[in-house]
């Protein structure tokens, strides 16, 4: 049986002569992928079992019609893991092992600064930025922040608040009255739960868009659009009670920037914190273009090959749409740490310091979650990447990893340990 297929992340087209049935693609591994398609006249209900390579594609077909091997070819660029042990392509923690520590765990790439009297005291850069390329990870090579990023949007927020740009008491419909926004309980949502986390919403993370994909404006998203991406707005705690800094509060107050000071989101990032802080690189462009010395690194699985179809972008850029480096967002880090500690700081003056009480609670202030022994973080996890940092404010000190390797919780919380004691000893 003579048979075509094109793949793209989520859907399939498999072709027999002029007739062609479309089917739906699920990831079963990082080079398998399994095709299920409905009745049809031309083979039947069934599904088509794939494994991916650089020759083509082999695997089996099972339907009501047909059992059989199938075997062609591919229009992809088949993925190769990382050969070597990750270089440290410099210039910090030479001593520490750490590039063995990311050969073990099969991550591709990673960038990692230590803060210390609240500076960028040491960086490193390891390994590649695609498997299948073998370009090196370097201090311009960016990663994506995921929930890290929210954080900035938190911090902008209270920055434009302290200007009088912007009303943390206002409620979010009065802003934007065309989300579903019901109060609860006859308490309304204003623009300081976002920051605070206390919005009552649940989404926690989103999953993000190929790169293929066309999708609706933010607006339209966070009004129903596609409920695959962004849940329903649905209060299911209790209004200003704070429950975490989850994704969905990130995301509605991107759109509450872009309505109240009329531009995009990313202008409105990089006037407010990247350019004043000296971020020269990073960016929370969507699609951001390609410029000289700067590069994007890829994400991997958790087998340590790169994705088959690319990073994933986010609309929903307050919360996961963020692109940088360690030692560049340590910087924002470092502002944020010296605005817990009471200290001076490029984020709000001593004046207007009542606003980061308003925002302030159990589980953390602002973006960041409070832990134990005066510890601050916020992970970031997109499709293919992960990083997370430690920020002690009253120390001065942190570290942050961010890596190219999905579910990468294990290895970053044993470099973030690593780090940290290496700056004790």
């Amino acid at each position: 049986m003579l048979l075509s297929l094109e793949l793209t992340e989520t859907e399939a087209k498999l072709r027999r002569q002029s007739q062609q049935i479309l089917g739906k693609v699920s990831k079963t591994g990082a080079q398998t992928v399994t095709v299920t398609f409905p009745g049809n006249l031309i083979v039947g209900a069934g599904e088509l079992k794939l494994k991916l390579s650089d020759s083509g594609a082999e695997g089996r077909l099972t339907s009501n019609f047909y059992k059989e091997n199938v075997r062609g070819k591919l229009n992809l660029t088949s993925p190769v893991q990382p050969s070597n042990v990750p270089a440290v392509n410099g210039p910090g923690f030479k001593a520490l092992g750490l590039a063995a520590m990311l050969t073990a765990e099969k991550t591709a790439g990673a960038s990692v600064a230590r803060i210390e009297g609240d500076k960028v005291a040491e960086e490193g850069f390891y390994g590649v930025q695609n498997a299948a390329t073998g370009d090196p990870v370097t201090a311009t090579s960016l990663f994506q922040a995921g929930g890290m990023g929210s954080v900035l949007t938190c911090l902008a927020a209270l920055k434009l608040a302290g200007q009088g740009k912007l009303d943390l008491t206002s409620t979010v419909l009065e802003i934007l009255p065309e989300l579903h926004l019901a109060p609860k309980d006859g308490k309304e949502m204003r623009i300081l739960y976002l920051v605070r986390g206390s919005s009552g919403l649940d989404q926690y993370k989103f999953r993000g868009y190929p790169a293929s994909a066309n999708p609706p404006s933010l607006l339209k998203l966070l009004a129903g659009a596609d409920p695959e991406q962004v849940q329903p707005l649905t209060l299911v705690d209790n209004v200003g009670e704070q429950t975490g800094f989850k994704g969905i509060n990130h995301a509605i107050l991107q759109a509450v920037l872009e309505k109240t000071l009329g531009k995009p989101f990313p202008t409105i990032m990089s006037e407010v914190l990247l350019k004043p802080l000296g971020l020269l690189h990073s960016t929370f462009a969507m699609r951001p273009k390609v410029v000289s010395g700067v590069s994007f690194s890829m994400g991997h699985y958790e087998t340590g090959e790169p994705l088959l179809f690319g990073n994933h972008f986010y609309p929903m850029l307050g919360d996961s749409g963020f692109w940088t480096t360690a030692p560049e967002i340590s910087k924002v880090f470092i502002e944020a740490g010296r605005l817990i500690a009471g200290k001076s700081n490029k984020i709000l003056p001593k004046n207007k310091r009542s606003l980061l009480v308003l925002v302030d609670g159990p589980k953390g202030v602002a973006g960041l979650v409070r832990g134990d022994g005066g510890v601050y973080y916020h992970g970031g996890d997109t499709y293919g990447q992960f990083s997370n940092f430690a920020l002690y404010p009253e120390k001065g000190t942190g570290v942050v990893v961010m890596t190219n390797r999905v579910k990468n919780w294990r290895l970053v919380g044993q470099i973030l340990e690593a780090v940290q004691t290496e700056a004790k000893e």
